[in-house]
């Protein structure tokens, strides 16, 4: 028998992530955790507890059947893991993994991707063609980027990456 997931819908995931889950657990799908009732948490053996609402120890303690709350977050403080832990229940999250973390650099490249569009002036030169008027002249950027320095405020993970990118674009980088 297949082991209840309880699923909320403001978590977005990919359609076949979520056809991947499907195939795991007996899924239960509500808008989001305010939805949740006690028949439900008392069933449920997996919670993915999206950011925004706190996972803790008043539905932990209806919820018997639990054995793993996960979390595709960095951090989790919607999540009172000692309480979970103290109870046997497994928390996961992406702050367990940093090895893993390495590998996601989405943030980092749009965080330069930011950078390029503000310097360059991307969105309002494409709003000025979209108008049907295009004048280069009014859309140059104020520098190369090669000539200038970016500060980092915090050399984590994130700043790392972002870094490393802005020494490829030559950029001195100060954090």
């Amino acid at each position: 028998m297949k082991k209840s997931l309880l699923y909320y819908r403001i978590l977005n995931y990919q359609p076949a992530n979520l056809e991947l889950l499907k195939k795991q657990f007996n899924v239960i799908l509500l808008n989001n955790p305010d939805y949740d009732t006690e028949k439900i948490l008392a069933d449920v053996d997996v919670i993915l507890a999206p950011l925004g609402y706190f996972f803790g120890r008043e539905k932990i303690d209806i919820a018997k059947n639990l054995k793993i709350i996960a979390s595709n977050t960095t951090s989790e403080p919607h999540i009172d893991v000692k309480y979970a832990e103290k109870n046997g229940i497994n928390v996961i999250s992406l702050k367990r993994y940093p090895d893993f973390l390495k590998t996601i650099t989405p943030t980092a490249e749009h965080t330069m991707g930011l950078i390029l569009a503000v310097m360059r002036r991307i969105p309002w030169a494409f709003d000025s063609v979209l108008d049907g008027v295009w004048n280069r002249r009014l859309f140059g950027a104020k520098g190369m980027l090669s000539q200038m320095s970016l500060g980092i405020v915090g050399l984590g993970r994130l700043g790392s990456l972002v870094a490393k990118y802005a020494v490829a674009f030559g950029m001195d980088v100060y954090y």
